[in-house]
């Protein structure tokens, strides 16, 4: 018995398992048989592909009308999401902002250092046309940022004068001469304000050169026959103790 056929279509011979079963047939004299299609799979499948081209060609609108519909029925529209409010927004941009906060400052840091030039060139650009804002938001941040300020200032001072103490004090000495020089009354003000100002600092942090002062001259007024630098530093820490205890004391008795 021949265990394959020939393709009616591409005229090769090929075994039975490459053709498509039709199910088992009976004869006339009652014997049975397996049949096949004339056609191999692969001639077949060539067939039903070009169907099925010129099928979706023919009637596209229709079989895209019929997914949409489809589809829809499948995944039915959800119900709208209510619109932020312009508070809620930026309470979710801030939220979204702390939350993404390290992603945020290597993607800023990457780009400024990529586009260096340019953005310091929009900056100066954007000072020089919005000077007046730009003066009031420096201003702004200075005053919220004062201790940071400070610092900063305090360092450079310190570095500037290491550098080169003996200019950086000929520049103090010369601002202080052109200040006093030109308005003395208002020089002398100053200084009065500022001199209480360190005054009272001291007396409040009890600083060693006001604990030296109270052990030369005692409260009674009289005068010790000794100078300030005579006295040893740990006289002053015992004295300094004194005055903090006194002065709990005392808070205790007004409260």
């Amino acid at each position: 018995m021949t265990e394959g056929r020939t393709c009616t279509k591409c005229g090769e011979f090929k075994l039975f398992l490459n053709f498509e079963s039709q199910g088992i047939k009976t004869r006339a004299d009652g014997s049975t048989y397996r049949k096949y299609r004339a056609q191999c799979k692969l001639c077949m499948k060539d067939k039903v592909q070009q169907w099925n081209q010129n099928y979706r060609t023919r009637n596209g609108d229709a079989i895209r009308a019929r997914n949409r519909k489809q589809w829809r029925i499948e995944h039915p529209p959800k119900e709208p999401k209510p619109k932020r409010t312009i508070e809620e927004a930026r309470e979710y941009q801030r939220n979204y902002y702390r939350t993404h906060k390290e992603y945020y400052a290597e993607y800023t840091k990457k780009y400024y250092a990529d586009n260096k030039e340019k953005i310091d060139a929009c900056v100066r650009k954007w000072q020089k046309e919005n000077k007046e804002r730009h003066n009031e938001t420096r201003l702004k941040w200075r005053e919220q940022n004062r201790e940071k300020v400070n610092a900063q200032q305090k360092t450079n001072r310190d570095k500037l004068f290491a550098e080169n103490p003996e200019r950086i004090r000929a520049l103090r000495r010369a601002k202080k001469a052109k200040q006093k020089a030109k308005d003395p009354q208002a020089w002398n003000a100053k200084m009065a304000k500022y001199n209480a100002s360190c005054q009272k600092r001291m007396v409040n942090e009890l600083s060693d050169a006001y604990v030296r002062a109270r052990l030369v001259i005692p409260s009674d007024g009289s005068r010790r026959k000794i100078s300030a630098k005579d006295i040893p530093q740990s006289l002053v820490e015992a004295k300094r103790v004194q005055l903090m205890i006194l002065r709990s004391l005392k808070n205790e008795k007004h409260e």
